[in-house]
């Protein structure tokens, strides 16, 4: 049960508080990982690290940023840091779980590029789940016993250089089925890389500054060039995304503290409580307070 009432923010979660050995990097039995740290995992938590979960046996719910996920066997979650998540293992669950952080998977020129161009870990394309065939499943499953054997073994020279490319093996694996996945992939090489840094940006902002032009000018390109791109790779206008990603904060506060509706609104850049109700309710036709009424209840009886 998650206590409303205690929380002003939502509980950040770094690797240190799964094993203050290996602050960057651990790979474990998912079913270890859960018995060990449930009342970490099973309530609601933003992770501050790149997630990777492979399931090998039973079914259940996984729930990120308010939406419900169910997996079953062959299922792979793929999630970027700054999500917040929640996990309820089925009985008979198994599988792996892998924690890294950007200071372990960049360590050369443009490995923070190659991972953000990533759309594996894109919150805008699709659901983070990948419904593994079973064909190609022994692959990725291979993978990753191969990675948990070389980080259970005593640390040398190569061990973590090792760990390291086979990470990267197993990421460039599912980002295949992830693009393989989305049928409508057009854009050209050049807007994917601008899409991306406009992402970074917009994390980065999105609490003051809703203006298109303002990320546009950050890019070096028009406001109607960074539109096309948006409606070309996401099918949604660069305002619609911009104002997505205020949402997406919206809710995570309304469902996991007990910040007020105005103390919100302040945070994500709304001077005037009416006009962030306005704003809210153009979207999701309900007022954030009966949002964080309807939610409450969702989560309590979940």
């Amino acid at each position: 049960m998650i206590d409303f009432q205690e929380k002003s923010t939502i509980p950040e979660i770094r690797i240190k508080n799964f094993d203050d050995k290996n602050p960057s990097f651990v790979i474990s039995d998912l079913k270890d990982l859960y018995d060990k740290h449930w009342q970490i995992i099973n309530n609601p938590h933003r992770i501050c690290f790149y997630q990777v979960i492979i399931i090998t046996k039973g079914n259940g719910t996984f729930w990120l940023d308010s939406n419900q996920y169910a997996y079953q066997p062959k299922s792979l979650f793929a999630i970027s840091k700054g999500r917040v998540e929640s996990f309820e293992l089925g009985k008979d669950t198994t599988g792996y779980v892998l924690l890294f952080s950007e200071e372990f998977l960049c360590k050369y020129p443009g490995d923070m590029e190659w991972i953000n161009n990533l759309l594996l870990f894109n919150y805008s394309t699709e659901p983070p789940l990948i419904n593994v065939p079973d064909l190609e499943f022994p692959d990725f499953l291979g993978l990753m016993k191969k990675i948990k054997l070389e980080y259970d073994m005593d640390e040398d020279f190569v061990r973590n250089e090792i760990i390291l490319n086979m990470i990267k093996t197993f990421l460039l694996l599912a980002e295949r089925k992830m693009r393989n996945k989305i049928q409508d992939y057009k854009s050209e090489i050049c807007d994917v890389s601008c899409l991306m840094k406009f992402k970074i940006e917009l994390e980065k902002n999105y609490k003051s500054s809703r203006s298109v032009s303002f990320y546009s000018n950050l890019l070096c390109i028009t406001p109607r060039k960074l539109n096309q791109i948006t409606l070309n790779y996401w099918g949604k206008s660069t305002k619609h995304v911009i104002e997505e990603r205020v949402l997406l904060e919206t809710k995570r506060l309304l469902v996991h503290t007990n910040q007020t509706v105005k103390e919100i609104g302040n945070t994500l850049g709304f001077d005037d409580p009416t006009n962030f109700n306005k704003f809210f309710k153009k979207y999701i036709q309900r007022t954030p307070a009966e949002f964080r009424n309807i939610s409450k209840k969702k989560y309590l009886h979940r």
